[in-house]
């Protein structure tokens, strides 16, 4: 899964690498999850409910200076608190 619409939108993949780009810089382990649907995540399709997660994953991974979010992993056995995660990293052209 790699998704990279716009300039201003940020990579994301779970693979580790990004075909056309390297990785400049590793900046962390970033998080995400979507609180507001918790009370109503069983009606909630999950591919709606991580693509919510992913978003503020990148709003994380975005104050660290990121571009990209690399190795997405979902942590899903916690049904209270699914969450994404993945290493934010700076990417450029190769």
């Amino acid at each position: 899964m790699i998704e990279e619409i716009g300039e201003d939108r940020m990579i994301t993949s779970t693979r580790s690498e990004c075909v056309g780009k390297r990785v400049v810089k590793e900046l962390g382990i970033v998080s995400g999850y979507d609180d507001s649907w918790r009370a109503i995540r069983m009606s909630v399709s999950m591919t709606e409910y991580i693509q919510t997660a992913i978003k503020d994953m990148e709003k994380e991974a975005k104050k660290l200076g990121a571009n990209g979010i690399l190795g997405i992993s979902f942590a899903l056995g916690d049904s209270t608190k699914p969450v994404v995660i993945g290493t934010a990293v700076l990417l450029e052209d190769e």
